[in-house]
């Protein structure tokens, strides 16, 4: 495997998580792909423009995707389902067209002469910080709350859950955590365009996200690696590695709602039948931390 083709596959892997924090708390939302273009740009323009280092850089680009996150919560963190993917859809499109209409981007040309160098260092720390936050989330209380309101969301505000708050933050973080997979786009491979980060990539990491779930942390970077191999051996072939990528998500959706989180919660949690005699012996018959059972216990 190539530098390249490595560091293609941790972007995947890196984006996984990032697709994935927004699913986890019930929102399906494609923005991401837009922030990986935004930290990218910026991560660029501050190394070719003001002589930033590429670390320095990448943390402008991370501050300004958060913001920018943190901004479009407002009203995105208040809608679900269907209007959520269309609402992020929209970002990403008005992304695109504003970097196209830009002079300082390059315009549809993009930029071109990056400071390059290998940036896997920053993907692997990006996949390193995401799988631990995910494991903690996992075992705590805070993931127990964030579990309820993906799960349910009236429920869990019922119970008390400030569900736009979780909600707010979880798209934050994934918007900073999207920028910093731009930025190391943009040092390892020295070209962006407007298109790089564009309606397939979008399609290829919501594919990810669907064969994921977000249930468990090991998902998202298995999800990553399988996805990621598939996109590569289908890079000669692109118009049917979109095809493939959208009958992958039909074929979970139908066949393995829960994703890969199903099989690996039933595996590590005790979800079989050893798992329930144990729960019903404590006297606990909600052993799925998922939806209303999650929000009971939060």
């Amino acid at each position: 495997m190539t530098v390249a083709d490595s560091t293609t596959l941790l972007i995947t892997v890196s984006m996984a998580y990032a697709m994935c924090l927004p699913l986890r708390t019930g929102l399906f939302s494609v923005a991401p792909a837009a922030f990986a273009s935004i930290g990218g740009y910026c991560s660029a323009l501050l190394m070719m423009k003001s002589g930033l280092s590429f670390p320095a850089a990448t943390l402008g680009a991370i501050a300004m995707c958060a913001v920018i996150g943190a901004l479009l919560t407002i009203p995105l963190a208040r809608i679900t389902g269907l209007y959520t993917a269309i609402a992020t859809l929209a970002v990403l499109v008005v992304t695109q067209g504003v970097i196209s209409s830009m002079g300082i981007t390059g315009g549809s040309n993009g930029l071109i002469g990056i400071p390059n160098g290998d940036s896997r260092w920053l993907l692997l720390l990006i996949i390193a910080i995401s799988a631990a936050g995910w494991f903690w989330l996992d075992h705590s209380q805070t993931g127990r709350r964030v579990d309820a309101v993906g799960g349910d969301a009236i429920l869990a505000a019922a119970r008390g859950i400030d569900v736009a708050r979780i909600r707010a933050i979880g798209l934050t973080l994934s918007a900073a955590t999207a920028g910093a997979v731009g930025a190391a786009y943009a040092h390892a491979f020295f070209v962006l365009t407007p298109t790089i980060f564009g309606f397939n990539f979008a399609i290829q990491i919501a594919a990810v996200a669907v064969v994921a779930s977000a249930g468990h942390w090991a998902s998202p970077l298995l999800a990553g690696i399988l996805l990621g191999l598939v996109n590569q051996l289908m890079s000669d072939y692109a118009n049917w590695g979109l095809a493939v990528n959208g009958a992958i998500m039909v074929a979970v959706i139908v066949l393995v709602p829960s994703g890969l989180s199903g099989p690996l919660r039933h595996t590590f949690r005790g979800r079989g039948l050893r798992g329930r005699l144990t729960a019903r012996r404590n006297g606990d018959d909600s052993i799925d931390r998922e939806g209303g059972h999650a929000a009971a216990r939060a």
